[in-house]
C-alpha cells in the first residue's frame, strides 16, 4: 500500500473506482431481485409482466436511494484512520436513521437520503409522489457529490493517518476543478434545500407525529367536555361539489338543515372540520354569535335565542380541502390523479363533539394527562344511547352534485338525476329518494362500469379497466347477498348496490348507503382460484 500511495496516481483514481464498485454490487442486487420477481410471474402463468414498471417504480429510484449510501460510505472510510471505524460510523448513521424520526426529528431535509413516501396503485401509479420524492433524491444527491468532492479532498495517502494535517491541506486541494464541481454541488444544494423547505414548512404545515399526540390531548381536553351537549339533527344535505384531481382541490359548497328533536331549547351549535380542511364561510341563521377555535377547526355558534323544540336552523357553509405543493410526510392519497376516495367528514362540518378519532395508546395518554382509558357510556346512559357510533350521524336526505374532470365519472349517494359535460369538466348530479345515514363517499376516476339487473336492483361495479377479472364474480355475489339477506332479513332499501374500486393506498373496504368503496390491493386485483387464498371478491 505504501508503494501504491507513492505513485503518481491521482486520488481520484482511488476513489471513483471503490465508490463505483459498490454502486454496482447494490445496483445489481436490484436487477437480480427484480429479475426473480418477473420469474416467479411467468411461473404462475402471467406473460404481462411489465418490466417497464420494475425498471421505473422499483430499480432506477432503488438504485439512486443505494447510490447515496455508498457515497456516505465512502466519505466515512475517508475520514476515519481505519476501516473498522468507517464501519462502525455507518453502524450509528443506520441506527440514527431509525431512532431519530421516533424522537421528533423526522424532517427529510435533515434525514440523509429522506424523502416523503411514495405509495403505489396500479391503478394511480405513484401519481404526484414519485416528484415529491425526486426533489429530496435530487437534494441528496447534491448532497452526495459534496461528500465525495471532500472524500477526495481529504482523501489519506501514505502511512499518517491523521486527519488534521488533511484538514489543514484542504483549501489547497479544493482549488481545483473538485473544487469547482462541489462549488456547483453546494449551490444545487442549497437551493433545492429552499424549495422543500418552502414547501415543506410554509405552503403546508410541518407536524412531527409527536406534534400530532399533542395537538389530540389538547384538542381532548378543550372539547370532550362537550360531548353531551345536546345538538340539533341534520335532516337534509345539499352539496355542490368542485373536484380537481390533478391539482389536488376539492372545493364543497353546502347547506345543512337542522331540526331541534331533542325536546328542550338549544343555546348553542357545536361545529367541527377536519384537521386540514378550511371554512371559506360558514353562518347560521339566528345565530351571529361565534367563537372560533382555529388551532382546532372547532366552531361555537350561539343563538340569538335559544332553538326551541320542533324549530329549524339553516347552517351555510363553503370549504377547502387542498395541498399546494407538497409535504415532508403525509402527502393526500384521497384526492388523486385517478381514483378519488373523500368521505363527508373529511371535507364538510360535523354536527357536535364525540370521541371519534381521539388519542387512544393508554402510556401516551398518561403522559398527556388524560385518564388512561375512555370507557364505554354504561348501558343505562341514555344520552348515550340517542348517539350512534358514526359521530352521530343523522339520517339525511341529501341532493348532492359533483364536477369533475370531463374523463372521470363521479359518483355520490343517491340516484343519478342528470349528467352534463361541458368546458372540459363534468357535472353529476344525484339525490336520495329516502333518508340514508349521514356518512357517505364521494368517487371520482376513469372507470369502467358494468351494470346488471336483478330482481328489481341494478347491480353495478365500477373499476379500473386494467382490472376486469373479478368484475363478473362480484356481480355474482351480489346476486347471492340479495337472495339471502331478503329471505333472511329484510327487503332491500335501495334500487342500486354499487362496488368502487379504489387506489391501493389504503387496503380495506367500506359500505355507505348504497355504495361500497372497494380497494383494488384486496378484491380487484386478488386471484380468488387459490384454494389457501381469502376469496375477497
Amino acid at each position: 500500500h505504501e508503494i501504491v500511495d507513492a505513485t503518481a496516481a491521482g486520488d481520484w483514481s482511488f476513489l471513483i473506482p471503490k465508490f463505483l464498485a459498490i454502486v454496482l454490487v447494490l445496483a445489481s442486487m436490484l436487477v437480480v431481485s427484480a429479475a426473480a420477481g418477473m420469474a416467479v410471474q411467468l411461473g404462475m402463468g402471467l406473460t404481462a409482466i411489465q418490466p417497464g414498471k420494475y425498471l421505473a417504480w422499483y430499480i432506477l429510484p432503488n438504485a439512486i436511494d443505494w447510490t447515496l449510501v455508498a457515497a456516505i460510505a465512502v466519505f466515512f472510510q475517508a475520514i476515519t484512520p481505519h476501516k473498522f471505524i468507517g464501519w462502525g460510523l455507518m453502524v450509528v448513521f443506520l441506527i440514527a436513521q431509525i431512532t431519530l424520526p421516533r424522537i421528533g426529528l423526522d424532517h427529510n431535509l435533515y434525514l440523509y437520503g429522506g424523502y416523503p413516501p411514495t405509495p403505489l396503485s396500479d391503478m394511480n401509479g405513484q401519481g404526484k409522489y414519485a416528484g415529491f420524492a425526486a426533489w429530496f433524491r435530487a437534494y441528496w444527491a447534491a448532497f452526495a457529490l459534496i461528500l465525495l468532492v471532500l472524500s477526495y479532498a481529504l482523501w489519506r495517502r501514505g502511512t499518517d493517518t491523521g486527519l488534521l494535517p488533511r484538514l489543514k491541506r484542504l483549501p489547497r486541494r479544493l482549488a481545483s476543478p473538485a473544487g469547482l464541481v462541489g462549488g456547483l454541488a453546494l449551490i444545487a444544494w442549497v437551493g433545492l434545500g429552499a424549495h422543500i423547505f418552502y414547501n415543506t414548512n410554509v405552503l403546508n404545515p410541518y407536524r412531527t407525529a409527536i406534534e400530532g399526540d399533542e395537538w389530540l390531548a389538547d384538542y381532548e381536553k378543550a372539547f370532550l367536555k362537550y360531548e353531551n351537549v345536546r345538538q340539533p339533527s341534520v335532516t337534509d344535505v345539499e352539496l355542490d361539489i368542485d373536484l380537481y384531481p390533478h391539482r389536488p382541490k376539492l372545493v364543497a359548497e353546502g347547506v345543512y338543515h337542522l331540526l331541534n328533536d331533542t325536546g328542550a331549547p338549544i343555546t348553542e351549535l357545536h361545529v367541527r372540520l377536519d384537521r386540514d380542511t378550511r371554512a371559506l364561510q360558514m353562518t347560521v341563521n339566528g345565530a351571529s354569535k361565534v367563537k372560533t377555535f382555529e388551532r382546532f377547526n372547532y366552531r361555537i355558534f350561539t343563538f340569538d335565542r335559544p332553538l326551541m323544540p320542533g324549530e329549524r336552523a339553516v347552517l351555510s357553509f363553503e370549504t377547502l380541502m387542498e395541498q399546494r405543493g407538497f409535504k415532508n410526510s403525509g402527502n393526500t392519497t384521497r384526492i388523486v390523479d385517478n381514483g378519488t376516495f373523500v368521505d363527508n367528514f373529511q371535507f364538510a362540518p360535523v354536527i357536535g363533539m364525540d370521541r371519534a378519532r381521539l388519542l387512544q395508546d393508554r402510556a401516551k395518554r398518561r403522559k398527556y394527562g388524560l385518564p388512561p382509558q375512555l370507557r364505554p357510556p354504561k348501558l343505562e346512559d341514555r344520552l348515550a344511547q340517542a348517539r350512534n357510533y358514526l359521530a352521530n350521524a343523522d339520517w339525511v336526505n341529501a341532493d348532492i352534485s359533483i364536477t369533475t374532470a370531463a374523463d372521470q365519472t363521479p359518483v355520490a349517494p343517491g340516484y343519478r338525476i342528470s349528467d352534463v359535460t361541458r368546458n372540459g369538466r363534468r357535472t353529476v348530479r344525484f339525490r336520495t329518494d329516502a333518508p340514508v345515514l349521514n356518512f357517505f363517499s364521494v368517487q371520482s376516476a376513469r372507470y369502467a362500469v358494468k351494470r346488471e339487473a336483478y330482481k328489481g336492483v341494478e347491480l353495478a361495479v365500477y373499476y379500473d379497466p386494467q382490472h376486469p377479472w373479478n368484475v363478473g364474480r362480484m356481480l355474482a355475489a351480489l346476486k347471492t347477498g340479495l337472495d339471502y339477506y331478503q329471505a333472511n332479513f329484510s327487503p332491500y332499501q335501495f334500487r342500486q348496490a354499487r362496488i368502487l374500486e379504489f387506489p391501493d393506498y389504503a387496503q380495506f373496504a367500506q359500505s355507505f348507503a348504497n355504495t361500497m368503496p372497494y380497494s383494488e390491493g384486496i378484491g380487484f386485483i386478488a386471484d380468488p382460484t387459490k384454494p389457501d387464498k381469502i376469496d375477497y371478491p
